[in-house]
């Protein structure tokens, strides 16, 4: 089965396909459609770091700081304008460092909106910090 949408120029755009058994008429389905061949979205690590090590009277670990620096390739490839919206869960006590505008969603999430051109590629850049233990902020 594909499935297309239809722009306010009345034209097709193809979304995706999937097999699907048999549905009877009026049935509600949900369908995962996967991804879009023409929009290429590449997440790499970097750079990883642990830092600020803290240690307890034990000589135990009570505590560190983690920094990666991740870069996300961007592409599209179709004829026409995308919009990309990239969503990213943390965990603990976290910060972002970006030159790219970003929402914050909730506790644990961000999201990067993006409009790319047709044919045009970007990539977005970010460092994430996340503390923890003692090192972590009441």
């Amino acid at each position: 089965m594909a499935f297309r949408s239809v722009t306010k120029d009345n034209l097709y755009n193809f979304v995706g396909r999937t097999a699907v058994k048999y549905i009877p008429i009026d049935e509600e389905v949900e369908m995962q459609l996967g991804n879009d061949a023409e929009v290429r979205i590449q997440p790499k690590l970097m750079d990883w770091k642990k830092v600020d090590i803290a240690f307890n009277k034990s000589g135990n670990v009570d505590g560190f700081t983690t920094k990666a620096t991740w870069e996300i390739e961007l592409q599209n490839s179709k004829r026409i304008p995308v919009t990309v919206d990239i969503r990213r869960n943390f965990s603990g006590d976290w910060e972002v460092a970006t030159d790219d505008k970003f929402e914050t969603v909730d506790a644990t999430k961000i999201k990067f909106i993006f409009q790319l051109k047709p044919g045009e590629k970007r990539t977005l850049k970010y460092t994430l910090t996340t503390r923890t233990g003692t090192n972590a902020r009441k």
